[in-house]
């Protein structure tokens, strides 16, 4: 099984006390205790632990040297702690801060709802064909029911003991997909690391603490709001997303990647594509959830909550990928596609050359069609995408940009603190 491949910047020698430190500190226990059943551990996942939690969590730690202390232009200070948290129950997210730690938390039931939705496609030859064939050749349909969407096999079993027997049978019997498999898993959920550090290096539970009374930024779209409170959440949630494609496409985060890569004969295009395509499947993710919720005349409304539509993001984000094609400055193309100027984020990472994307690209698109064909609701999504449109661009033009980012940007934004 293979760690997760973020880049790993050099770690300061820790003193006795920043030992300490790294441990979880009881600000985050409070923390896990408030959005879950308390903090993901060796001691309480050891059957799992090495092979969903620690590999993503240990990069995004030292990605973000959460050794050293941050302050933004107020003088508030702050240090960020990341876990996940005991919720089998909920595929969420949540960024918060308590007392002097900005936390950032993952629920626990996020890897196996990740490396399902992974398995689920490794199994057919059709998908990343470069990979190999799948073997045995059988669809994992036959093990579910027809309504059962890929990733949301816990709630047709309604036992975690059955379910894990179902991800037990998910193993693909060519050892480089299944291998594979899981570094799909570690990506998807680099993704989600980033986006909520997003949220905590821009901010925004500050922000919304001040202004709103609210007191954390969570990933769960069901509650609706006054239209200022949503229009307000649904940008800081557009920007939390431009923070993530920058992190997940910069140069560093692909030399990352190149490590698994390279061990597996990868060519530097094809490790971008497989970047890419974890981004869709978070995505199909975001939209199966969504609509599952729902009916499918209020889904084709393009209603959004306290986050943009699921079916938005997807769109935005494939805008933001196909502009990584393009000649020139494609980063502030990347931004504005996912509706954030680049003067609102500040100066991003060094980004990966536009030629490797050009390649990455065309596969992705070779891949979209392929999933097309492997499921029904991998169909489904693609015809609401292409035939909702005219609805996502009005959507798009009535939240628009405002004052508001600047303005969170100038006060809020976290910079570490060289030490």
């Amino acid at each position: 099984m293979f760690r997760s491949e973020m880049s790993q910047p050099p770690v300061r020698a820790i003193s006795g006390r920043g030992r300490i430190r790294a441990m979880f500190s009881e600000h985050f226990k409070t923390f896990s205790r408030i959005y879950g059943d308390g903090i993901v551990l060796p001691s309480n996942r050891m059957a799992s632990y090495d092979t969903f939690f620690r590999p993503s969590l240990t990069s995004a730690k030292n990605r973000y040297n959460v050794e050293v202390p941050y302050v933004n232009p107020a003088g508030r200070r702050m240090r960020l702690e990341l876990g996940f948290i005991l919720n089998d129950r909920e595929r969420n997210a949540v960024c918060s801060r308590e007392g002097e730690a900005m936390c950032c938390g993952l629920y626990s039931c996020l890897p196996f709802h990740f490396f399902e939705i992974a398995a689920c496609c490794m199994s057919y030859t059709d998908f990343l064909p470069f990979l190999g064939p799948a073997r045995p050749i059988r669809k994992v349909r036959e093990l579910l029911p027809d309504t059962v969407l890929f990733g949301f096999a816990p709630e047709h079993f309604q036992d975690l003991y059955r379910h894990e027997q179902f991800i037990g049978s998910l193993e693909n019997q060519n050892p480089f997909r299944a291998s594979l498999t899981c570094w799909l898993m570690h990506l998807m959920l680099e993704l989600y690391w980033y986006h909520e550090v997003g949220h905590a290096l821009l901010g925004h539970p500050d922000y919304l603490a001040e202004k709103r009374g609210l007191n954390a930024v969570s990933e769960d779209n069901r509650d609706d709001g006054p239209p200022t409170v949503q229009r307000e959440r649904i940008l800081l949630e557009k920007q939390a997303d431009a923070f993530a494609s920058v992190e997940f496409f910069s140069l560093d985060s692909i030399e990352g990647s190149m490590r698994t890569g390279t061990a597996f004969g990868l060519s530097r295009y094809q490790v971008c594509a497989i970047r890419m395509i974890c981004v869709v499947l978070v995505c199909y993710s975001w939209i199966w959830t969504e609509f599952r919720r729902t009916t499918i005349a209020r889904f084709s409304r393009v209603k959004a909550g306290l986050h943009p539509p699921a079916v938005v993001r997807y769109e935005l984000w494939l805008r933001s990928m196909h502009q990584r094609t393009k000649k020139g400055k494609p980063i502030d193309g990347v931004l504005r596609d996912l509706g954030m100027p680049r003067e609102l984020l500040g100066e991003p990472k060094p980004q990966e050359p536009e030629d490797t994307f050009v390649k990455a690209f065309e596969i992705l698109e070779q891949n979209l069609d392929a999933l097309v064909h492997l499921d029904a609701s991998f169909e489904g999504i693609e015809h609401f995408r292409n035939s909702l449109q005219k609805r996502i661009a009005t959507h798009q033009n009535e939240v628009g940009h405002d004052k508001l980012l600047r303005a969170i940007l100038e006060k809020y934004q976290y910079k570490q603190i060289d030490v």
